[in-house]
């Protein structure tokens, strides 16, 4: 099955970011070609936040490089939060700072479902950083 062959998951996504890169047609109707790329190109990151969180770190840093002039801003955020939400599961108490500096960024994105999901890693990264100076 391919979800057991994590190498086969991620050349699926690429292969889907591809495809959504040179269709010349919409391949969802509530999604231009911008939208669409994006979308496959967050499940890939999602999907390196679950199973190699260095690599989910450099991709989301691309992202956040390559598409930030034409993502809109509920997109850049979430690009954010993954980005710190990734640094958090990287698990060095060196970079937690700079984590909850991008998660505080993010919160200035108004939406409340996301903002909840920021704060609970905010509120996460912060516990973290409890945990290590009592230690």
């Amino acid at each position: 099955m391919i979800l057991q062959d994590l190498d086969k998951v991620e050349e699926t996504f690429k292969k889907s970011i591809e495809v959504a890169e040179k269709s010349k047609s919409l391949l969802f109707k509530d999604l231009d070609q911008t939208q669409t790329v994006f979308m496959w190109q967050n499940n890939l990151l999602k999907f390196y936040m679950e199973n190699d969180v260095e690599r989910a770190i450099d991709y989301s840093k691309e992202l956040i490089d390559e598409c930030s002039d034409i993502l809109p801003e509920k997109d850049q955020t979430d690009l954010k939060f993954s980005l710190a939400t990734s640094i958090i599961l990287q698990g060095d108490p060196e970079h937690l700072p700079s984590a909850k500096e991008i998660l505080y960024e993010a919160l200035q994105y108004e939406d409340p479902l996301l903002q909840g999901y920021i704060y609970n890693n905010l509120g996460m990264a912060h516990w973290f950083d409890f945990v290590i100076r009592s230690s």
